[in-house]
This record gives structure tokens, sequence and C-alpha cells, in this order.
């Protein structure tokens, strides 16, 4: 291991001395954090680094997306300097294909899994990644609650494994409700990282709540930058996201190497002030084609989950072109949230700030993943 890594003895012991550190509402101490030495790993002339918040996990501004997955593009990911890794079991081969790499390269790695699982599911995933310990567990929440007053009760599962020695952060995650749960985990004061997902015409009400996260020393990793802009030059959502100071990373999965590349080298260009009017003016054009992911339709009376649906639909199996990740998702849902359960109201369709045809969205999705 490089010396500028942390042996696993030292890190075990840094996370304990951060969890001295922890107030009544569930935080790390900031002093404590600040005085941490940055933590590099992989660190390249070719890729830019941000340092994660009170982590001190000094990650690559470009992450790896959890799907697709392979061995080889991991692999060439790590030869580009990127060094932060999310992943899941939900994700096809995820897992062991990244655990091909991780076995030999885990010094290179910062390693982010998604969700927080039984004693049992975790061992599960570390065998299949051939390591003993993520860098950081992300807890997927949609609800306000979640975020905030369930929070503490969240870090003490998640403590159960820092003790052991199985991971060393804890992040909150969120798809849905994404301005008010951001916002509540911000407050909280429990979480080390906050993941919210980055689509476009959510950017402007997140900006103020990422904002007040690096005024809290929090780590800020986006997530679904590249929603809704299909059509688009692929590295202005990357670019537009990183332009900001509050954001650390942006994790995004990796279908090619010519993408790759493309991505790399957006990362270490500025940000022309024509390409992000060129941005805004391709997601006001076509914002009528996708979902916004703003949340707007939360709330069906009969409880169907049309955001999560969409979100199946729309973005995983269109503009991901992943029908079997988009179908597992869906097949989470259930039986009362699926559009079985619509009763027609319209309710969907009247708040969607995007005017979509939102009930035969749900009709054709459910036909093509139920």
């Amino acid at each position: 291991m490089a010396s500028s890594d942390l042996t696993r003895r030292e890190f075990l012991k840094e996370s304990s001395l951060a969890a001295t550190g922890v107030a009544l509402a569930g935080g790390w101490s900031p002093t404590l954090a600040q005085a941490s030495k940055p933590e590099a790993r992989n660190k390249q002339p070719g890729m830019r680094y941000r340092v994660l918040g009170r982590t001190s996990l000094l990650v690559s501004e470009l992450g790896i997306g959890g799907h697709p997955m392979s061995a080889e593009l991991l692999e060439a990911a790590l030869d580009r300097g990127l060094n932060l890794m999310h992943c899941a079991e939900q994700y096809a081969n995820c897992l062991p294909e990244a655990g091909k790499v991780v076995k030999t390269k885990r010094d290179k790695l910062f390693i982010a899994i998604k969700r927080l699982g039984s004693p049992e599911q975790m061992d599960s995933w570390l065998k299949q990644l051939q390591t003993d310990h993520v860098d950081l567990i992300m807890y997927p929440g949609g609800t306000v609650a979640e975020a905030k007053e369930k929070a503490g009760l969240i870090r003490d599962r998640f403590e159960a494994f820092r003790k052991a020695g199985k991971a060393r952060f804890l992040g909150f995650t969120c798809h849905t409700n994404v301005e008010e749960c951001t916002a509540a985990a911000v407050e909280s004061g429990v979480w080390d990282v906050i993941n919210p997902q980055y689509a476009p015409q959510l950017r402007e009400k997140l900006d103020p709540i990422l904002a007040e996260a690096k005024k809290k020393n929090l780590g800020v990793v986006l997530m679904k930058a590249f929603a809704g802009v299909k059509g688009a030059p692929p590295e202005l959502p990357l670019k537009t996201a990183l332009a900001t100071k509050n954001v650390d990373s942006v994790w995004k999965g990796i279908p090619s190497l010519q993408w790759l590349d493309q991505m790399v080298k957006a990362v270490n260009e500025p940000l022309m002030a024509r390409e992000r009017q060129d941005f805004q003016r391709h997601v006001a054009a076509h914002r009528g084609e996708t979902c916004a992911m703003c949340s707007a339709c939360l709330g069906c009376p009969r409880g169907v989950a049309v955001e999560e649906i969409l979100r199946c639909s729309l973005y995983y199996r269109q503009e991901q072109n992943d029908p079997a990740l988009a179908r597992a998702v869906y097949h989470e849902l259930a039986p009362e949230q699926t559009p079985q359960n619509c009763a027609d109201c319209g309710r969907c369709e009247k708040v969607c700030p995007n005017g979509l045809p939102v009930r035969r969205l749900l009709r054709e999705a459910h036909a093509a993943l139920a």
C-alpha cells in the first residue's frame, strides 16, 4: 500500500477517534475532522481531486458509478486517476466484477456501497468485493423522517459495522423528495456525506442546500446529474455540476472507454459561459420529453409510486438502456404502488411541471417492466 494511504489499523484508529467526537445530534466533531490530513489514493496528474468534507478522503471529481460495471472499465478508470467507486447488490454483476479489481488494487479505491444491510448481507457484499471493509455506506432514504428524525437510529445501526472494521463513514442518498430530504439530512448533523440526485431541473433548488452542507463540512457527491439531458453533449452535465465549489464528486456509470476518456478530459477543462448557456437551452427545449425528477407528483391519493415508476422507465430503461435494472427496481414496489392501483384521477398530470402524459407513461412502464 502506498505511504499516503492509511493502513487498516490506522483507519480503524481514526474512525474510533472520530466516534469520540460525535455530538448529541449524532454528528462528527468538526474540529477533529478539519485537523485530519487528507487521505489520498491513486492520485495522478491527469485527474482533479477534492476533499470529501469531514471524512478527509481526497476523492476524484469523477466517480465510478455502479452500473454498468466491468472489471476492464474499472481498471481503465483507475489508470486515469479515478478513485471513488459506488456499488450495490442490485446493480447486475457490479460486486463480483468490481471484486476482480479490488482484490489486488484495494489501496487505490474508496468504495461506497448502497444500503445498510444486515450483518449477513454485509459479509456477502464484502466477500463479493474481495475486501474486508468499505469506506462509505450510503443509506437510501426517501422521507424527511429517515433523513432527520430517524437518522440517529440509523447511525446506531451503522456503528456496529464501524466498530467491527467493516465500514468507515455513513452517507445519505435519495432519489425522491430530494429537496426536502437533502435539507433535512444536512440539518440533522448525523451524516458524513450527502448524495442527492442532481437532475438539471432540481439544481436551482438544491444549490443553496449544498452550500449549507459545505458550511457544515459535509461531503457532497452527486448522482443523476445526467438525467433528462439525452441528446446534449455528454460533458456538459458533468462540467456544469462540478462548476460549483459545493460539490466534491459526481459519480456515473461508465459505458465505454471512449466515454471515460471524454469525461476525464471534461474534468480538466473549465466550464465556458457559452457551454453553460447551451446546456440551459437544451434542458429548456427538452423539458417536455422527460421526467424532471422534481417530486411534484408525490402524494398520489392511491399511493402509486409515480416518480419511482417514471425513473425506472424513462431513466433506467430509456436513457440508460438498462431494462434489467429498470425491471429489478420496479419489482421492489409493493402491488399497491404500481399503476394497477391507479384510479385515473389525473392529479399527477395536473402537478407535473413538464406537462408529461403521466398516466399513459405509467401504463406503458407497467406493460414493459411488470
